[in-house]
């Protein structure tokens, strides 16, 4: 498991429902609405390479929004320009009103970045990292100091707060990582490739933790390739390919764009030929029994609006009606899928 998302696993439980909100500086652009991120054709090159290739991308507060692709696909890149680590060749980039290249101290103070090339200095005791991140706030002392104390206490890492980083156990850096968010009252917490390498357990655990940010209405960017972790987490989705955004939007809306993907139906009703009612609606490809006396309905399509309709104008009384979601790496497989015969 890879140092800075071990930091962040297991403490879904630790993080409070108290977190205040950074003060506003009067140097922000304007965005539109209740975005807090803005990007428009986004474009990075690295030598002959085209790492990005002129993205558009709108997060809105307080949602949980995944970047998800292939390893190469420019995941990563677009977090490190997120959080101004790097420039871009082209296009804009605008967090919480700035730019995180030229005011990349304003993004400091309410973003929050966990990858594999970020992670605390080892040489500092804990209550120094938290102080090295509340400086960069520019608190008065008295304040920057409580913020420290109060997240020590709050995730129960006062007993080892003057022990250096390099003697923390997994634990204590997890619980520091929260600590970290707690100083800066984050609004916005970026997480590349956070599930890479844990075990069930600490998935679990990690996936909590992004629950209870967002229940704070904190807004989380993660970049992700693995897509049965994400799926039921994310509000919006975007999928990158060679440095493009393919698909974006909710899983419905991801479905509802993809090609052949296959929505699955399962109807229970009264008084009526289900099977014969279903079976003539455009679309659907298979009606099978189930166990119980239900139906299940395959379709290429959402026909959920025109199989209620057809049941109760045959004088049926419906009694369920549910269609899960497809799955999100169907939708992956057969978007690129039919990407590649359509070239």
């Amino acid at each position: 498991m890879s140092r800075a998302m071990g930091r962040l696993v297991g403490v879904g439980r630790l993080f409070g429902r108290a977190m205040g909100r950074a003060s506003t500086p009067p140097t922000k652009q304007s965005l539109i609405g209740s975005n807090v991120i803005e990007v428009r054709g986004l474009s990075k090159t690295c030598g002959d390479r085209v790492v990005l290739d002129g993205i558009d991308i709108d997060v809105r507060r307080g949602e949980v929004f995944c970047l998800l692709g292939p390893n190469g696909a420019g995941k990563t890149m677009t977090l490190r320009l997120l959080f101004g680590l790097d420039k871009s060749s082209g296009g804009t980039v605008t967090v919480l009103g700035f730019d995180p290249a030229s005011q990349h101290d304003q993004i400091e103070r309410r973003v929050c970045l966990l990858s594999d090339s970020t992670g605390f200095q080892e040489s500092r005791t804990g209550r120094e990292t938290l102080r090295a991140v509340a400086s960069k706030l520019e608190l008065p002392s008295v304040e920057a100091e409580e913020r420290v104390e109060t997240a020590l206490a709050r995730v129960n890492l006062v007993e080892v707060a003057n022990e250096r980083v390099a003697t923390y156990s997994r634990g204590l850096r997890q619980r520091l990582a929260v600590s970290e968010i707690l100083v800066k009252r984050a609004e916005i917490v970026l997480l590349d490739e956070p599930a890479m390498g844990l075990d069930p357990v600490a998935t679990e655990d990690l996936l909590q933790t992004i629950g209870e940010l967002k229940r704070e209405n904190v807004t989380v960017v993660m970049a992700s390739h693995l897509l049965h972790q994400v799926q039921g987490l994310c509000d919006r989705m975007a999928f990158l390919k060679d440095g493009r955004i393919a698909l974006m939007g909710t899983m419905a809306e991801l479905a509802a764009m993809t090609p052949s993907v296959q929505h699955t139906l399962y109807v229970e009703a009264a008084d009526t030929d289900v099977a014969s009612a279903i079976r003539g609606i455009e679309g659907v490809q298979k009606v099978t029994r189930e166990r119980g006396g239900g139906w299940r309905v395959m379709a290429d399509r959402d026909v959920r609006a025109a199989a209620a309709k057809q049941i109760v104008s045959k004088g049926g009384a419906l009694t369920q009606l549910s269609a899960p979601q497809p799955d999100l790496r169907e939708i992956y497989a057969r978007y690129f899928q039919a990407e590649s015969g359509s070239s």
